[in-house]
């Protein structure tokens, strides 16, 4: 599903822009299109996708919602690279986001109380961060790194940056008092 919305000065120029990105989607055969004519059909279309998170816990153990962002041209090699990496570790992995400015979450869905899984959850979370990069993308698109990405900063950054975000960071929290463990830039 891909939910499109426009905005503009006046309806026409709202109208115009939807009429082009339908036909862009029904060029791309587009199975079904539909269109909110108000506000209340509008919050209609958006509750499938505000729903997601909520159907997929209902259906699964556990969920780690990731958070990336590749350039917007390489949002459709991401999306197929994510589901390669779900086949070849045979898991589920459905992908919401922002497409119009690359950021996307992959939820990768698996079992925890199976060790296998876990391990499977693993590997694929350190494959989809490499092929992030490789695509010229960012291990975050607005969530940060916090702690589960710490092992993964050396792929984004050289050890110059990370140096030099540990001493942003000491001069500001000498007592690393901020956010203690978070991006892994404690000496």
């Amino acid at each position: 599903m891909l939910v499109a919305e426009t905005d503009g000065h006046t309806r026409e120029e709202t109208d115009f822009q939807m009429a082009k990105i339908v036909s862009i989607f029904k060029k791309n055969n587009a199975t079904t299109t539909r269109q909110a004519d108000s506000k209340e059909e509008a919050e209609a279309l958006w509750t499938a996708r505000k729903s997601a998170y909520g159907v997929l816990a209902r259906i699964n153990n556990n969920l780690i919602v990731e958070d990336l962002a590749v350039p917007m041209s390489k949002v459709p090699d991401m999306l197929w690279s994510i589901a390669e990496l779900a086949k070849k570790h045979n898991l589920l992995i459905p992908t919401v986001g922002h497409a119009g400015d690359g950021n996307l979450h992959p939820v990768i869905c698996f079992d925890g109380t199976n060790p296998d899984e876990v391990k499977r959850v693993e590997e694929t979370s350190a494959e989809l961060f490499e092929k992030v990069i490789e695509l010229g993308g960012t291990l975050t698109g607005e969530h940060g790194i916090g702690l589960a990405k710490i092992p993964f900063m050396g792929l984004e950054h050289d050890q110059v940056s990370m140096d030099v975000m540990r001493s942003v960071k000491q001069a500001f929290d000498p007592n690393n008092i901020l956010n203690p463990g978070k991006m892994g830039l404690e000496e």
